[in-house]
């Protein structure tokens, strides 16, 4: 977004770029992989549950899921609230990923 139009906006979200993140993804298959950091977030911006969460936590909304702040939290909520992902771990998503609902 061009300067000019950030600075009429009334709200701005510091949302990192993918390659400043790490978190999950599930593609067409419904294999959920996960990607990792691979530079450094520039200037303010954060990951986008870091996002959510600040927004969450200024709304008063009491979702764990809203309030996380790590990736791994942040999965372990979707895998206990969402049946598809049940049972799986952010951690034993390794470098493969695994297949949802299977």
């Amino acid at each position: 977004m061009p300067i000019a139009r950030a600075r009429r906006a009334h709200l701005v979200l510091p949302s990192a770029a993918y390659v400043e993140r790490e978190g999950t993804f599930t593609n067409f298959e419904g294999r959920v992989q996960r990607f990792r950091t691979a530079l450094d977030a520039l200037g303010e911006a954060r990951p986008d549950w870091e996002v959510f969460s600040g927004l969450a936590v200024a709304l008063g909304l009491p979702d764990p899921a809203l309030t996380s702040s790590r990736a791994d939290q942040v999965f372990q909520a979707l895998a206990g609230a969402v049946p598809a992902y049940a049972g799986m771990s952010y951690r034993a998503l390794g470098d493969g990923g695994l297949v949802a609902g299977s």
